[in-house]
């Protein structure tokens, strides 16, 4: 039995002395060393990487600039931009004055004419034309005017241009005399220019609606009287104004 005991401890110390792996009874560390294959894969990933960051990096820096690039064409838009408003503003204003001056040489060509409306002339002859018509008007408002220049525009509607503005102007202040016909409704009128016809037709809207208020009211050129108090046009603020107060105004033009 003793022998046998002693093989088994001699074994079993053995077989422990063998488990620690170390005839000395010393544990020891075993180094891991990765192959040469797994090392270059490694590095080629890491590699990759580093690439795809790099390019990255470049187009981030492109799309910058592409951004500045972008804001200064913006920049440089809204500065022309706002030349091309003043250049537009300055056309306008330069188209307003030839307009104004159109009208006022149109208006210098037109100051002997007058448009009679209403009367029935059947001849197209100037010099009938121009009997008819200083007859009318001698026989309703007892003025002799000498006609120097006529031409029908319409069946009831003909052009007059008179010697001189002066005999036109007496012809304009007795006109009113010829809202007393019966029967007949004839209408002496200034020739006036596009403009000036708007100006005048709605001075005579405003007009109508005195008179419908019960008001003594007179239409002349660019001006209108009710009751007795003067309003003139105002061609900047586009209406009338009381002429012994320039500041109180009367409607507006009404835009087309």
């Amino acid at each position: 039995m003793g022998e046998s005991y002693d093989e088994y401890s001699t074994d079993d110390g053995k077989r422990k002395r063998g488990d620690n792996g170390d005839p000395d009874g010393q544990i020891k560390v075993r180094k891991i060393h990765k192959t040469p294959d797994k090392d270059g894969k490694h590095e080629e990933k890491l590699g990759k990487i580093l690439d795809l960051l790099r390019d990255l990096s470049l187009e981030v820096k492109g799309l910058r600039k592409e951004q500045k690039d972008y804001r200064n064409d913006i920049i440089e838009l809204k500065k022309g931009n706002k030349i091309l408003i003043e250049q537009n503003r300055e056309m306008e204003c330069k188209l307003e004055l030839l307009g104004d001056r159109i009208d006022k040489l149109e208006n210098e060509k037109r100051r002997n004419n007058l448009i009679v409306q209403g009367l029935a002339v059947k001849s197209d002859n100037q010099d009938e034309l121009k009997t008819e018509i200083a007859e009318t008007i001698k026989k309703h408002l007892g003025i002799e005017v000498k006609i120097t220049g006529d031409s029908k525009l319409g069946p009831r509607t003909c052009l007059v241009e008179l010697e001189n503005a002066e005999v036109k102007k007496n012809v304009m202040m007795n006109k009113n005399k010829l809202g007393r016909l019966v029967g007949e409704k004839i209408y002496i009128n200034d020739d006036l220019s596009k403009k000036d016809r708007e100006i005048q037709g709605h001075i005579r809207g405003i007009a109508s609606a005195e008179r419908k208020d019960g008001k003594n009211v007179k239409i002349g050129y660019r001006k209108l009287f009710i009751e007795g108090e003067k309003w003139v046009w105002n061609d900047n603020q586009a209406r009338l104004q009381k002429e012994a107060d320039r500041n109180i105004l009367l409607q507006v033009l009404p835009k087309n």
